[in-house]
């Protein structure tokens, strides 16, 4: 429990007790080797790494541990932290003005390409009913107001299947 070495300010601590203090108290309930997390004697808490150098009587052992402020410890850590907080921040920032910038335009073409999909024969590439029935609603109320007649003409084509089957 006497400290034989302490860097820095080794004449004040060289020869003072240290079996009161919470390092001692972690550091002599293991046996060996390992780490510990405790606040020394001048009540800063730090990562402590020790090794149990036993003597010819368990009195007489001398354990020899370097002790490291959490603060200075964690600080690359932190400042890791810190830089991917910030990247994450920025890539955020860049993506919201992005699908701000692009975002209606992608979602104009998918939108059109998906009205196109439901207003298109996919075998004929023709008008659906749908879009013939809208597009006739369109034309008969644009005739009505402009005051102009409507004119429908439909046709029929007798065996027009036998003519698509063999000639596509």
């Amino acid at each position: 429990g006497t400290i034989l070495l302490r860097h820095p300010d080794h004449e004040l601590w060289i020869g003072r007790p240290g079996n009161d203090s919470d390092v001692f108290r972690s550091l002599s309930a293991q046996r060996g080797e390992g780490t510990a997390e405790s606040k020394g004697l001048d009540g800063i808490a730090r990562l402590y790494a020790y090794r149990r150098l036993v003597g010819s009587q368990i009195e007489a052992a001398v354990t020899l541990s370097i002790g490291i402020p959490v603060d200075v410890a964690n600080a690359p850590a932190r400042n890791l932290e810190r830089r991917n907080l910030i990247t994450l921040g920025i890539a955020a920032i860049l993506a919201a003005l992005l699908s701000a910038v692009f975002g209606e335009r992608v979602v104009l073409r998918v939108f059109s390409s998906l009205l196109t999909i439901a207003n298109t024969d996919d075998l004929t590439r023709t008008a659906s009913r749908r879009r013939l029935l809208a597009d006739a609603e369109r034309e008969c109320a644009r005739c009505h107001r402009f005051d102009h007649p409507v004119s429908v003409l439909m046709i029929d084509i007798d065996r027009f299947k036998r003519v698509n089957d063999s000639l596509g």
